[in-house]
């Protein structure tokens, strides 16, 4: 058994699929040929990502492009990790590498960012030496690391979901099923911390439809494709065969980089855009001067809307009823994408709370959290009242579902460069005229 991790600031649903043209193939998967996990390991057990880019390019630009290949270059977690460390010397590095850094936390070994291996964050050989998956990550007061990854790397077989891998020179191969189930995404993005559910994407899923449809994680957030698990210019006779996407999108973003010139921006838009729909509900009124207009909006993701570190987003409905130049109601709109929402605007995320009550930025500091996300297939209606007196024949709403990955206060102070690139992308959208009787 090898050792512990969980999420800290980043990552969105962690899941691993195939990188596999493979020597001494092997396609059982049962209990008697499959590697027992080393109860040891050592850094330079792991082999870098570099090392499979000659023969699974493809798959080596999508992940590094990834926010797995970003974990350990983030700034964001870099300053919520130094402050975990100094805040919590004896468990705060720690906690937070078991997830963003499990090469070194696994083999026990420093953080040493300069170390290229280390710099990869979560790798290739991370995920392609698990041989089976652990429960999600629990913690108490001291936030002490508890993650296990249960990993075979002396083998020299490389796991993942092709039940018939071309043999090679390089590498032996096993396909094994936990590679096609959403449990691969645990420890990792699960947190109960103080018997607080306070991470829970895993069991928002499990809890779901999607679950019921064994519509997993992995069917979202690494799509499949017709390709090639090797390049077959390197390794002649590999089959054209379902593969998957190692991008692994979510909603985070690289904010070093503008929306337009990130090598995820598109993909990551055209997720949020899959996310949720937002339509009128029954006919709006006009009564006493006052227009009545209600919205639902339904959440389609497999999981609530925002997930994970929820507590970091914002969503937000942008409503404005107008006639013209003349405005009669806006709520949710911003100076400029970095601006903070006014006070009375509803946010879907979560907010929590220390001990004495006070709102806290960091997990770690958790005692209580309240919910405002959109749960699992939820339909939530909100009612709007605008008055409308001066309006002649008729009026217009407008509104747009909006959604930031951090809320701006999260960034400024040490990240205000980052505040550039924040982006504020468009959900879903609608248009609707209303008649004046």
């Amino acid at each position: 058994m090898t050792r512990k991790y969980r999420p800290s600031l980043i990552v969105v649903c962690f899941s691993i699929v195939c990188i596999c043209c493979e020597k001494e193939s092997t396609t059982a998967d049962e209990e008697n040929v499959i590697p027992q996990p080393q109860e040891f390991i050592a850094l330079t057990d792991f082999r870098q990502a570099e090392t499979c880019r000659p023969c699974h390019p493809v798959h080596y630009e999508e992940w590094k492009s990834s926010m797995h290949a970003y974990a350990m270059k983030d700034p964001v977690f870099h300053s919520g990790w130094e402050e975990e460390q100094a805040h919590r010397p004896e468990t705060g590095e720690q906690f937070c590498i078991q997830c963003h850094n499990p090469y070194s936390y696994v083999s026990g070994s420093e953080v040493d960012t300069a170390n290229a291996l280390i710099s990869e964050g979560i790798g290739c050989d991370l995920c392609h030496s698990m041989v089976a998956v652990h429960d999600q990550v629990v913690t108490a007061d001291n936030v002490a690391a508890s993650a296990e990854y249960f990993l075979n790397v002396e083998s020299g077989i490389k796991f993942g979901e092709i039940t018939d891998p071309v043999d090679n020179g390089f590498h032996g191969s096993m396909g094994l099923s936990m590679f096609n189930s959403s449990s691969m995404c645990l420890p990792c993005h699960n947190l109960n911390i103080r018997e607080l559910d306070a991470e829970i994407t895993f069991t928002e899923w499990a809890g779901s439809g999607f679950a019921a449809m064994s519509i997993e994680c992995q069917t979202c957030h690494m799509a499949d494709y017709q390709g090639y698990a090797a390049d077959p210019a390197a390794n002649p006779g590999v089959p054209v065969r379902t593969v998957h996407q190692h991008s692994m999108v979510g909603v985070d973003l690289d904010l070093s980089k503008s929306l337009t010139d990130n090598p995820q921006g598109e993909a990551v838009v055209a997720m949020l855009q899959s996310a949720a729909d937002l339509d009128v509900t029954g006919t709006p009124t006009v009564d006493n001067d006052t227009l009545h207009l209600s919205l639902t909006i339904q959440n389609l993701t497999g999981h609530s809307f925002p997930s994970g570190v929820s507590f970091a987003r914002e969503l937000w409905l942008e409503l404005q009823v107008f006639d013209g130049s003349q405005v009669y109601f806006s709520s949710g709109l911003l100076d400029s994408h970095s601006s903070d929402l006014s006070s009375d605007v509803e946010i879907f995320n979560s907010v929590l709370y220390d001990a004495n009550g006070n709102s806290v930025v960091s997990v770690t500091d958790v005692i209580n959290m309240s919910n405002n996300s959109l749960q699992t297939n939820e339909a939530r209606v909100k009612t709007f009242s605008a008055p409308v007196a001066m309006a002649e024949d008729s009026v217009t709403a407008t509104a747009r579902l909006l959604f930031r990955p951090f809320a701006p206060s999260k960034l400024r102070g040490d990240h205000q460069d980052l505040l550039l690139n924040l982006p504020v992308i468009t959900v879903d959208s609608l248009s609707i005229t209303i008649p004046i009787p």
